[in-house]
């Protein structure tokens, strides 16, 4: 298999992961109102499914970060996604062995939630393994995309399962993560950063604290980002599945496929933002604060009409705007720390968007018994504040590296390849240089043929390859190499 064909069937195996993790918690909403029927649960009760999912999950995700630094991706991975599969049996057989299932279906969902904290933000931190530069931001698309694609179709799955019965869509969960699992056990083999050997709790913190004071205020602003635009966009979901219930008697089924028009929107936008990215990464910052904008603007709008019509658009609108802010935030948090503390600060980054989720729809649901204007302009304000936090916190030049700034948009992304170069030397002369892979260690270039460092009079290797042309022998710099490799390591 060709490199690009494996690259694009790892991308392929990393996607399935956040779409499993979204099955968590998406795939329930539209059935909550008849579990609780089911099982005789109070309100608070049914909010409690979602809660004892959500907790464990939000908790746990650093410390899977964590493990996956110290011990490999795939260690983590495998495991975890069993155990959510094994979650959801657990909560799936509990009406069948119990009278009074309840307390052995929160263990299930709670099991569940163990298992997902390792499974989207190590794909994530594997993505950024395996792709460089700017192939990395097109595959940060295509996981945002796998992950709303996972809430447009996570819904529908529901309804579907519980029409066989009502606990069915408890394994659901494992017809999608076993399999996955599968892949990513052989499918990975030997794939994205693996530890030389275990690294001390002791190390990994002082490594992290560095990395801290180095990036700690533009991580900042990427965290900040994550968490309030999934706050408000799972926050505007919560009302607008409400008006879906309330004002259409349509088929349970279309109503699903009405709330999952704006999130396929939203799938749709990070998709093509990731692709935009990958040849324009001075531009991240400025992209986040269109998406932000955007955000805000929205939610003025909705606060003065509340017609369906416009509170369709307006929520497609929102889709749009938040993908563009979540690509370009996920490929700042995966291309800002090397691979040794990746896991931990995507981790990190992954549960800050955790609980964005987890918070989204009580909040909104509390102002909205005071007032839908109140809620909705409070939410405007807030993606105002975080739109001017970004602008000055996130600072491209001290998160990214050099590199990744300096990269060439007509680059091959990932391949080690760039379009060739034009040289212009003092005397005017003229020509194009070819992009030639690097000389191995221990030669230098020579005309057009590389030789051994002692041939050229003891030059140092260290040095960098010589490019010669009609003025003489002249040092081939970071941006004058012919032979700089696009997919470089960090």
């Amino acid at each position: 298999m060709s490199r690009n064909g494996a690259q694009t069937g790892a991308l392929a195996i990393l996607a399935a992961i956040p779409f499993v993790m979204t099955l968590g918690n998406s795939m329930f909403v539209p059935i909550l109102p008849l579990m609780q029927r089911r099982m005789d649960l109070t309100p608070l009760e049914t909010g409690l499914i979602i809660t004892a999912f959500s907790v464990p999950g939000g908790l746990l995700i650093p410390v899977a970060g964590f493990l996956a630094d110290r011990f490999g991706r795939r260690a983590v991975m495998v495991p975890a996604l069993i155990i959510f599969a094994a979650g959801g049996v657990l909560a799936g057989l509990a009406p069948l062995l119990m009278k009074q299932p309840y307390p052995l279906f929160l263990a299930g969902r709670a099991l569940q939630g163990v298992g997902v904290a390792g499974t989207g933000p190590i794909a994530l931190a594997m993505a950024g393994d395996l792709f460089q530069q700017q192939a990395r931001s097109r595959a940060m698309g295509v996981l945002e995309a796998a992950n709303n694609l996972g809430k447009v179709t996570a819904p529908i799955l529901g309804v579907l399962a519980a029409l066989i019965v009502w606990f069915a869509p408890l394994f659901v969960y494992a017809v999608f993560a076993l399999p996955a699992a599968a892949l990513v056990w052989w499918g990975l083999k030997g794939r994205g950063f693996r530890p030389e050997k275990p690294r001390s709790v002791a190390s990994y913190g002082r490594d992290l604290l560095a990395v801290l004071r180095a990036k700690g205020g533009p991580l900042a602003g990427v965290l900040l980002g994550g968490a309030v635009v999934l706050f408000l966009w799972f926050g505007v979901l919560f009302y607008f599945s409400d008006v879906i219930d309330r004002r259409l008697k349509f088929h349970p089924a279309v109503r699903g496929l009405i709330f999952a028009a704006p999130v396929l929107a939203m799938s749709v936008t990070s998709y093509l933002t990731g692709t935009f990215a990958q040849r324009r990464l001075n531009v991240l910052k400025w992209v986040v604060g269109a998406g932000l904008g955007l955000l805000a603007g929205v939610l003025v709008a909705l606060g003065f009409t509340q017609q369906f019509g416009w509170l369709f658009a307006a929520v497609a609108l929102l889709g749009v705007g938040a993908g563009l802010v979540l690509p370009s935030l996920n490929l700042l948090a995966t291309s800002a720390v090397p691979e040794a503390e990746r896991g931990m600060v995507t981790a990190v980054y992954g549960a800050v968007r955790f609980l964005g989720v987890a918070l989204g729809p009580p909040v909104f649901g509390t102002l909205l018994g005071v007032g839908t204007g109140l809620t909705f302009f409070s939410a405007a304000g807030l993606a105002t504040g975080v739109l001017a936090a970004s602008l000055w916190l996130i600072d491209l030049r001290r998160l990214l590296p050099r590199k990744l700034l300096r990269a060439r948009p007509d680059a091959e992304a990932g391949t080690g390849r760039e379009r060739p170069r034009e040289a212009r030397p003092e005397g005017g002369w003229r020509r194009r240089l070819p992009a030639r892979p690097s000389p191995a260690p221990g030669l230098v270039e020579s005309g057009t043929n590389p030789v051994p460092a002692a041939a050229e009079g003891g030059a140092d290797p260290a040095a960098g390859p010589q490019a010669v042309g009609p003025a003489g022998p002249t040092e081939a710099g970071p941006d004058s190499s012919p032979w700089e490799c696009a997919g470089l390591p960090e």
